[in-house]
């Protein structure tokens, strides 16, 4: 007996080490990664930086309006059923000011660069990465909300959260999430928000036509987390004050998705954290509307009821 609880814990212990070691050098590998290429991105944005290096002090006025935009490049009506509801509860809370990004009408909206066109165009730039350039080229022109498709809006921002800000975007907890992102989590690109002609975003446009006049292709899927980086770390119109002062929220943004297919009249609770009005969802993922007989928190959200069951607490719910 006790030859087995040595080995027991002999194993756990091995286990342990293992997995500290791992994480380690996970982090250690991430952080040589993320070195590599603001050293490779630095050169092509000095120029630009330094020119607004004296005007970190510089705030804008104004603040972001009650526009919101989403994208779905196909358009509204081949809409996956997921996005689509995700699009009719944003209509539900900021009504006709939810405008749809398609291909049809996006250069109704944007002045974006001719060479990013034609790169795009050339399948050279993807539609995600196409779609974190018209997200900065809409803010930068028109302001407010930018929302991806997948994500479930429960309220709106709230005065009492961005109050005059220029900006405003997810800052999650990084104790509570392992930060392996150059954002550290201090922002977040599917939930961003801005008042028109912000300094910030104006720059932003810049960086892109810079990369784009050098590059081809993105060789770094989340581009636009370096290039607010960059304008982070050189406090463009006093950016990192705004950064740093944002409030913490949306603790469980992505707790809503790990309920999906699960049945409404489960025992384990569904709480959300209050500070949580954005809910993070996946089009990708396979859902299910029935669990064993029973229907689940997709089949509410795509019959539009899932807001009520948020608002109260888990209880048996048969007919929606």
């Amino acid at each position: 007996m006790r030859k087995i609880t040595y080995v027991k814990i002999a194993n756990k212990l091995d286990t342990i080490f293992r997995t500290n070691v791992t994480k380690k050098l996970a982090i250690e590998a991430n952080a040589r990664y993320q070195k590599k290429v603001v050293d490779k991105l630095s050169p092509l944005f000095q120029d630009l930086l330094s020119s607004y290096k004296n005007k970190s002090s510089i705030q804008l006025q104004g603040k972001v309006d009650d526009i919101v935009w989403m994208m779905w490049w196909q358009g509204e009506e081949v809409m996956p059923p997921l996005v689509k509801a995700c699009y009719q509860q944003a209509k539900k809370i900021y009504g006709d000011n939810v405008i749809i990004i398609s291909k049809n009408n996006y250069m109704k909206y944007v002045d974006i660069s001719p060479k990013i066109i034609e790169k795009f165009s050339k399948n050279q730039i993807s539609i995600t990465n196409f779609s974190d350039v018209l997200r900065i080229n809409l803010l930068y022109k028109n302001g407010g909300l930018w929302v991806d498709g997948t994500v479930f809006m429960t309220n709106k921002i709230g005065e009492n959260l961005i109050g005059t800000l220029n900006f405003f975007s997810v800052k999650k907890n990084p104790t509570r999430i392992y930060n392996k992102y150059i954002s550290e989590n201090k922002w977040t690109g599917y939930f961003i928000a801005s008042s028109a002609k912000n300094l910030v975003f104006k720059v932003l446009v810049e960086m892109y036509n810079i990369y784009f006049d050098t590059y081809d292709e993105v060789f770094e899927y989340f581009l636009i987390d370096y290039l607010i980086y960059f304008v982070y770390k050189y406090n463009i119109s006093g950016f990192k004050q705004t950064i740093d002062s944002l409030p913490i929220t949306n603790s469980d943004i992505f707790l809503l998705e790990s309920f999906m297919n699960k049945p409404i009249q489960i025992k384990e609770s569904l709480e959300i954290d209050k500070d949580t009005f954005l809910n993070k969802l996946s089009w990708k993922k396979e859902h299910q509307i029935f669990y064993s007989g029973q229907k689940t928190y997709y089949a509410a959200l795509l019959n539009g009821d899932l807001l009520n069951l948020l608002k109260e607490p888990v209880r048996q719910v048969n007919d929606f």
